[in-house]
């Protein structure tokens, strides 16, 4: 065992308990979870809908609902132009690549992480266990009070406490300790509207590699005939009708999730698997890592491959904000064709 890791006994500690927490998740799978639960059900429910209708009863229905079907022909006609200028623009990106040319321009480079593999094993270590603590404080807090959260509103509040603790781990073990700035990883807010832009002609490029993806995905679900389950957010955004809470979980989807992510993900991780492995190991590590920390096994290799997409833009501009862009941009469409697509089944359901 290293002389560094021997010298903080509390961080080993914790790193053993979220090893043990995580192991104990995987293998106690006979444990009913109530999320998995509601992911079976929404999937059922989406399918039974579909099946049960036709195209001449959809362009009915939408006669009744004329935003909604100016929603889904824009949401259509906007997705295919992105992905044909998405799909010329990678071309041309490869062909340049190839030529050893960096298509974004390089403006800054990827700062030498000054902190190692460690930080990053004993940080994400502190938010595992962290994650538990939250929900046992839950659960006691509910038996003391005889009032409980229920587990929509519970799970965004967690998550956006996550979020802030995430980069306050960072703040605590790198930041203070190593004497680095923000800076150091990947937050540099000169030239705005070239990193805007940068980051706009990211996710343009990032559409023809979403639908292939995704694609390829689907042959494969039905080669092995497993039906795809949605991802426990979409699944509160399904079902969600308070106002307040599906804004507070719009605002977690498109908005802290993202920054925090990129933070840890791109900026943390990749930065120092970087550093002992190099530009494509790094790039390849940090999306595993990426993906496998989201928990969702049907998701796990789109996850994976966006990623690799973050980290690769975030090595080619030297910045994240185009990193930050491009996920906040997925993620806001995604929420949208989420809330569109729960629209569209409303009226499209049972006695609509």
């Amino acid at each position: 065992m290293p002389a560094k890791v021997r010298r903080e006994p509390v961080h080993l500690f914790m790193v053993v308990l979220a090893f043990t927490l995580l192991s104990f998740s995987w293998i106690s799978s006979e444990i009913p979870d109530p999320w998995k639960e509601d992911q079976k059900q929404s999937a059922l429910r989406l399918e039974e809908t579909a099946a049960q209708i036709n195209s001449k009863e959809i362009q009915e229905k939408l006669a009744g609902h004329p935003v909604l079907a100016l929603v889904l022909l824009l949401w259509t006609w906007s997705g295919l132009g992105i992905l044909a200028a998405g799909s010329a623009a990678l071309w041309r990106t490869l062909k340049r690549m190839r030529r050893g040319e960096k298509p974004l321009g390089q403006w800054f480079y990827v700062p030498q992480a000054r902190w190692g593999i460690w930080e990053v094993v004993k940080i994400l270590s502190w938010l595992v266990v962290t994650t538990q603590m939250l929900y046992l404080m839950q659960h006691f807090l509910s038996r003391a009070t005889h009032r409980s959260l229920d587990r929509h509103t519970a799970a965004a509040i967690h998550t956006l406490l996550l979020d802030a603790l995430a980069v306050g781990f960072i703040a605590l073990f790198i930041v203070r300790p190593f004497r680095v700035s923000w800076q150091d990883f990947g937050l540099r807010f000169q030239a705005w509207s070239r990193q805007l832009t940068a980051g706009i002609f990211g996710y343009v490029i990032w559409i023809p590699v979403l639908t292939a993806t995704f694609m390829a995905m689907m042959v494969f679900y039905e080669a092995m005939n497993v039906r795809p389950q949605p991802q426990s957010v979409v699944v509160m955004l399904l079902n969600e009708t308070r106002p307040r809470l599906l804004l507070l979980l719009s605002f977690l989807v498109a908005g802290a999730g993202p920054i925090a992510e990129e933070i840890v993900f791109r900026g943390m991780a990749y930065g120092a698997l970087r550093k002992y492995t190099g530009v494509r190991w790094g790039i390849v590590l940090s999306a595993l890592l990426f993906a496998g920390l989201h928990f969702d096994v049907m998701s796990f290799v789109p996850i994976a491959v966006l990623g690799a997409m973050l980290a690769w833009l975030y090595e080619q501009t030297g910045s994240l904000i185009p990193s930050m862009v491009v996920h906040m941009i997925h993620n806001s469409v995604m929420l949208g064709m989420t809330l569109t697509m729960r629209e569209l089944f409303r009226i499209l359901g049972p006695g609509a």
